[in-house]
């Protein structure tokens, strides 16, 4: 909620288009903005890879018949840009339909959970289990931490359309705000609901708790209803980010800081180029076909980038004391204080906890000087 308050400052401060990049573009130039807008960019492309692995994965288990998820996944995002391509209305539309099926279906997840419990039932499983793995306090609470992030994220998508909004000032703090106080609400009930089904040690060996919860509510069918649930849920979310995603290398490429035809809008009003490097990059990740490899390489970007915006506003502030924004963050500084605190913290724990996958993640942020510099001696040649 201190996140989303800041960036309701942020967003309504610059009602344009690029989200983080423009908040830090803003505060610390062009160098540090650029920066900021790949790992943006860079792991919005992963979490569009990672989503599409897990439908695979799921396509499979529906299915009963194991396919090559890196090709499936490949399939969906290019079938889904393709879907992007034809104009904001046409994604829009079919967002709103999957985020309402989304909801539902969790609701009536819940919903049976709680009536299971409530009618007396209990699991009567084995209580004891030898796989489960036994970590330090501190290291299990990181590493739970990363995957929180992770599932809450695009709890700030509205940032990215700040721009095509005709009142950015009363829509963005309101849909930032109330979009998280729902994501809570509908995920915390789910915790509550999957605990009063399933003991603790059994949730802790299981890789898909949900399916386990409605196989013994269901019976046989539950594990097929918790299956179409998850791809319905993460079909409206790949869509999500394939919405966003293309609009920050826009950003970048309008700023100045990319290539220009990067910037180029199609027939539909869709920044298209940015919609096919962003495909493109994507693929490359999911053809890998791990879930967990691109989820643990991109955590630490998305944790660096909410970092930058909690910054952001403090040099923001500071560089026009007397300008008062058309949202202010609650509680400022003592807000952003907090949230930097707590970002950085996970970051250097992380970094502790799961050093491999950050060292990539960081290698990943490095490309972004090189690229930084050709871009912008490639555009200013075509300039001159």
């Amino acid at each position: 909620m201190l996140g989303a308050s800041i960036y309701s400052e942020m967003g309504t401060r610059f009602a344009v288009a690029g989200g983080p990049f423009v908040y830090a573009q803003k505060a610390f130039g062009d160098t540090i903005g650029f920066i900021i807008g790949w790992a943006n960019w860079i792991f919005s492309a992963g979490i569009i890879a990672y989503l599409a692995i897990a439908v695979g994965e799921y396509t499979n288990k529906l299915i009963r018949i194991h396919l090559p998820v890196g090709i499936i996944s490949c399939v969906l995002i290019i079938l889904l840009s393709m879907m992007q391509w034809q104009g904001l209305r046409v994604s829009s539309n079919f967002q709103k339909i999957m985020s309402a099926l989304k909801a539902i279906g969790l609701l009536i997840l819940v919903i049976s959970c709680f009536s299971y419990f409530l009618n007396g039932n209990k699991y009567t499983g084995s209580v004891v289990s030898d796989s489960t793995r036994s970590l330090p306090l501190i290291s299990a609470a990181i590493l739970s931490l990363r995957a929180i992030f992770v599932t809450y994220g695009g709890w700030n998508t509205a940032v990215y359309f700040t721009e095509e909004d005709t009142n950015p000032e009363k829509n963005l703090p309101r849909s930032l705000v109330w979009g998280v106080v729902s994501i809570m609400i509908i995920y915390v009930l789910v915790n509550v609901g999957l605990i009063a089904v399933l003991p603790l040690h059994k949730m802790a060996k299981s890789v898909l708790p949900a399916a386990d919860a409605a196989q013994l509510i269901f019976g046989g069918s539950g594990d097929a209803i918790v299956t179409i649930i998850s791809v319905v849920s993460l079909f409206g979310i790949l869509n999500a980010v394939l919405l966003f995603a293309p609009r920050i290398l826009f950003a970048v490429s309008r700023a100045g800081l990319f290539f220009k035809s990067t910037s180029k809008l199609n027939k539909h009003f869709i920044p298209g180029n940015a919609l096919i490097i962003t495909t493109l990059v994507s693929v490359i990740f999911a053809s890998t076909g791990v879930f967990n490899l691109v989820v643990n390489i991109t955590a630490l970007l998305i944790i660096l980038v909410d970092l930058s915006v909690y910054i952001s506003i403090i040099f923001v502030r500071r560089q026009s004391p007397s300008l008062a924004p058309p949202y202010a963050a609650w509680a400022y500084p003592y807000s952003a204080i907090v949230m930097i605190i707590i970002t950085l913290g996970l970051a250097i724990g992380l970094f502790f906890e799961d050093t491999p996958n950050c060292i990539y993640s960081l290698i990943i942020l490095a490309l972004a000087f090189p690229v930084y510099f050709i871009s912008k001696k490639m555009s200013s040649k075509s300039t001159v």
